[in-house]
């Protein structure tokens, strides 16, 4: 590789030389791809190549050998000094971060050493300038993520990794701590009010990563190995908090013990996501209880002259925030064998061992595990009985599995039990399930990994089955045609184990088949279709005397008026363009319906009649002397004559006085319009027309017949 070459010469030189190689750009460029291809191994977590874990001691030795040359802080700031010069491009910030990224890990005591050296000149190298980039990085991040794009979740995890791994391993020594999460002069309260280091990684721990694990589990399989890189940046990212709350607490003690200032920092924490889908005050959550920083802090207020009140008050706010449930051990067993592969890898590579240990304190507490091994029957036994008095309805069978799941935890058993809220390898049980049952082995071994036991279908309802039915025995199953039955051997399962694993499975096809029949449709299910349904009323939108309250103001009622108006206009007109020819009293003498007559007349024809009023028997009083009067005129001689006999024609003799004052009475009724009256003129002489070609054709006929 193109490093060693140079890395050597600069190792082997004189502190003199040794400045001068340190600067040269034949050794920093090869540097920092060594750097990059690190960082890139490590959060990709594929292992690191050999010719990198080649070169990976040589390059710790550098910077290490660099800040050993640094000079002393009581050097003033205004005199020029040569070494900072050159070691100026090497220990700058941006080298720095990916170097203790890389070796932090493995190497935490090593790391923390050269970030102690680096600590009174972090100014000059740009650190601060670095806590401005991790911010700028995350928000970056955070807008990426609300994208919502599927092709960006895999990188958008990478990339928090990356970011996660890179603070924790500056975070090594405490004399960066207030460098990288406290901004310049400010001070530890206003460290979740402003846009600040701290504030970015709160939205980053309870929006980006619950947002970026829930598209992970939409993708393929292939993808959802990251699931564990997910958990592992939430580990890191705790780590970076339990940082900020030491500093918080170192602080506070050295001052002054203000446990008031502690309880603003802790309760603003907890609510300063302001994105909808978070899940807010989990950072916090997580701190307080896997963390084990509830001891820590209570411990510090306890100390104080209020300190029931503080710890009362923090306590109230802890509990009214989410808190993750704690994996069991049989579903922690993939991720504890990542950690197996990641020791093995560590201890196959000794040259990141350098001149100290590994620091893996952190990792050691969250691995701790309690004496494993079951209790004895009697003290299972016993714990089943205690649970089993708060919940009588659960089966002892279904007690046990939740001890066994919870590594036989009464508190834990009861508190699941109590929010319906079991594990997830239980979720299929149900809550009867007894001791007895052959289902209660099968869970128990897939619980404890014993044996691989696969998991039973759904039991579905059966109540269209009789018992004789269900209980087949697939070794008796006969697949095929009737006259293959002659020729059946019921030996021929013992001698062949292939036919009888097969008719096995067909059997078990065939009862799973018929099951999910029988829950397709249940019994008890009324699924009818309505043919009486009455849609009558439905569009029906009456306007009566209730809507007058519609309109608000007088231009509204005017209108609704005017529509009333145009409708009930166009009502009129089409009932004025009936045919009423038909519906006229016939002149004859049978007695006239007035009711039926009064129904079957248009309103503009009965209008007469009703506004004749009293007239109408005077009319037919008349009618009826001038009748008299006709016939004793048509005896007269002919002076005269015509005259009488037209008025005697127009009333027949026939008809009673009644009708012929209402016949006169209707024929008096002025028409609606003019254009009505004509149109009733041309369709009566039509029908005239009609009616008279229809006798002369009858009258021809007879005459030829």
């Amino acid at each position: 590789m193109a490093l060693a070459a140079p890395l050597g010469a600069c190792l082997h030189a004189a502190d003199a030389h040794f400045l001068v190689l340190s600067a040269d750009p034949a050794l920093l460029q090869p540097l920092d791809m060594f750097l990059e291809r690190a960082a890139r191994a490590q959060t990709q977590r594929e292992g690191r190549p050999p010719a990198l874990s080649t070169d990976a001691r040589a390059v710790l030795m550098l910077f290490l050998r660099a800040a050993t040359l640094l000079p002393p802080v009581t050097t003033p700031e205004d005199a020029p000094n040569e070494r900072l010069g050159l070691l100026d491009a090497l220990l700058h910030a941006t080298r720095v971060a990916p170097l203790c990224q890389v070796f932090a890990p493995t190497n935490a005591a090593a790391v923390a050493r050269l970030l102690e050296l680096l600590a009174p000149h972090a100014e000059r190298f740009g650190v601060q300038q670095l806590q401005r980039v991790f911010r700028s990085h995350l928000l970056a991040l955070h807008e990426t993520v609300q994208q919502d794009k599927r092709t960006q979740v895999l990188e958008a995890i990478h990339s928090i990794y990356e970011v996660a791994l890179s603070l924790t391993g500056l975070l090594a020594s405490d004399a960066f701590a207030p460098l990288l999460l406290l901004e310049r002069g400010a001070d530890v309260e206003l460290a979740f009010r402003s846009e600040t280091l701290v504030r970015a990684l709160v939205g980053t721990y309870e929006a980006d990563l619950p947002t970026l694990q829930r598209h992970l589990v939409k993708l393929d399989e292939s993808a959802q190995d990251k699931l564990l890189v997910i958990a592992e940046t939430r580990h890191l990212l705790l780590q970076v908090l339990a940082r900020f709350v030491d500093l918080l607490l170192s602080t506070r003690s050295d001052a002054n013990h203000d446990d008031e200032a502690l309880l603003e920092v802790l309760h603003t924490m907890s609510h300063c996501c302001d994105d909808e889908d978070a899940d807010q005050g989990s950072y916090l959550s997580d701190l307080w209880y896997l963390c084990d920083y509830k001891d820590k802090i209570s411990s510090y207020l306890e100390a104080g002259e209020t300190g029931s009140e503080h710890l009362s008050y923090l306590e109230m706010i802890v509990d009214a925030l989410p808190r993750r449930r704690v994996v069991s051990k049989s579903d922690s067993e993939p991720s504890r064998g990542d950690a197996a592969a990641a020791a093995a890898a560590s201890r196959s590579d000794p040259a990141l061992h350098t001149s100290a240990t590994v620091d893996n304190s952190a990792r050691d507490d969250d691995a701790e595990e309690k004496p494993s091994g079951p209790p004895p029957a009697a003290a299972t036994s016993a714990l089943v009985a205690q649970v089993r008095d708060f919940f009588p309805d659960l089966g002892d069978g279904y007690v046990e599995l939740c001890l066994l799941s919870a590594q036989h935890e009464l508190e834990t058993v009861v508190n699941f039990l109590l929010e319906s809220n079991p594990p997830p390898a239980l979720l299929g049980v149900r809550p009867s399930l007894q001791r007895s049952d052959p289902e209660f082995a099968a869970v128990e071994a897939q619980l404890t990994g014993n044996a691989p036991v696969s998991v039973a279908a759904p039991v579905v309802a059966t109540a269209n089955y009789s018992s004789d039915e269900l209980a087949l025995d697939p070794s008796r199953v006969w697949v095929g045609k009737k006259p293959q039955e002659k020729t059946y051997d019921p030996q021929v399962m013992k001698r062949d184990s292939a036919v009888a694993e097969k008719t096995k499975k067909i059997a078990l096809l065939l009862e799973e088949e018929e099951q999910l029949l029988a829950g397709v449709a249940p019994v008890r299910q009324l699924d009818e279709y309505d043919d009486d349904y009455n849609d009558e009323f439905e569009d029906y939108e009456p306007f009566g005397v209730h809507d007058s309250g519609q309109g608000d103001d007088q231009d509204s009622v005017r209108l609704q008026n005017r529509l009333l108006r145009a409708r009930e206009a166009e009502d009129a007109f089409w009932e004025g363009m009936r045919n009423v020819n038909r519906l006229q009293p016939a002149l004859s003498g049978a007695p006239i319906d007035e009711d039926a007559e009064k129904k079957l007349l248009p309103n503009a024809v009965r209008a007469g009649p009703r506004r004749a009023g009293a007239g109408g028997a005077a009319d037919a009083a008349g009618g009826s002397e001038q009748r008299k009067k006709g016939g004793q005129q048509q005896q007269q001689p002919a002076s005269g004559g015509k005259k009488s006999g037209a008025q005697g024609a127009k009333v027949p003799t026939g008809v009673s006085g009644a009708t012929a004052g209402a016949t006169e009475a209707t024929d008096a009724s002025p028409p609606g319009t003019k254009e009505q009256e004509l149109r009733a003129r041309a369709r009566s002489a039509k029908n005239k027309a009609k009616v008279a070609n229809h006798h002369r054709k009858e009258r021809a006929l007879k005459k030829q017949g």
